[in-house]
């Protein structure tokens, strides 16, 4: 399971823009109570995200918190986050140990490049 929550401020993204589908770059930040944190960039042809993913090592459970950088908050396509999930808990389970695994374990970053799902638009209306 993952669950997303919000937060409002202004963060910066640095990320080139797909002209379709969308792209995330989860990057390796710290490992304390059992839970490994990525921070993250969602980027689609129209929006980014910036936020952070916090990785449960006992289970693999995966909670993400959005930054918002505008005054309302526009949620990032489900497809995407989907994808950015999966990748994450794929990483999780190359780990031979997960539960007692060390940061140098997991990947220093994650990217992808994803297609919208057939018949979804790429960012919400």
């Amino acid at each position: 399971m993952w669950r997303l929550t919000r937060k409002c401020y202004g963060l910066g993204v640095s990320a080139i823009r797909p002209t379709t589908g969308g792209r995330f770059v989860a990057r390796r930040s710290t490992l304390e109570n059992g839970c490994l944190r990525y921070e993250f960039e969602l980027v689609t042809p129209d929006r980014d995200w910036v936020g952070s993913a916090s990785l449960s090592l006992e289970k693999g459970d995966v909670d993400l918190a959005i930054d918002c950088r505008e005054e309302t908050m526009v949620e990032p396509p489900a497809w995407l986050t989907s994808h950015m999930v999966a990748a994450l808990r794929s990483a999780w389970r190359g780990v031979a140990s997960p539960g007692s695994a060390k940061l140098g374990d997991f990947p220093r970053r994650v990217t992808r490049w994803r297609a919208p799902l057939p018949g979804q638009e790429s960012t919400p209306p």
